[in-house]
């Protein structure tokens, strides 16, 4: 009996040491990092706070605010930021939102010092393209575009 307490124990140890030695990033595709909650909503901040964006946010409009935001895995919705002094909603990409003015977060992709994004806002017939580089420890926007369709 104490004999198969210790093999379990030991087999649980092997596990935990393992699990601990396996990359964070292990399975993602090749250059691609995954980012810290705090990194991510500075960056999705700066991309809201843009001078190019704000023409097409209209807080002014009672259903355009709280912001809400429908979210795509990478990005994810455990995220806290505020625009227009409310809390952005975060939404999953499940379910119907059809008739909810919303940004649609269609790519939100972090590798090697770069995040590309793409965001769709429906309800303005806008597309929101983007690239932010990480240089010198501080986030800067390489490219920021906003097209009308």
């Amino acid at each position: 009996m104490i004999r198969d307490f210790g093999w379990k124990i030991y087999v649980i140890l092997v596990s935990a040491v393992m699990l601990a030695a396996c990359d964070v990033n292990d399975g993602l595709e090749e250059g691609k990092k995954r980012m810290i909650n705090s990194e991510k909503e500075v960056l999705f901040k700066m991309i809201l706070d843009h001078p190019d964006l704000q023409q097409y946010l209209h807080p002014d409009l009672a259903q355009r605010v709280p912001l809400k935001v429908k979210s795509n895995n990478e990005l994810g919705v455990d995220l806290s930021i505020e625009k227009f002094a409310k809390p952005v909603l975060f939404i999953e990409a499940i379910g119907s939102t059809e008739n909810t003015p919303m940004l649609e977060v269609v790519l939100f992709e972090a590798g090697d010092g770069q995040v590309s994004f793409k965001i769709l806002y429906a309800i303005e017939g806008v597309i929101i393209k983007g690239v932010l580089d990480k240089s010198s420890g501080q986030w800067l926007f390489k490219e920021f575009v906003v097209f009308e369709s």
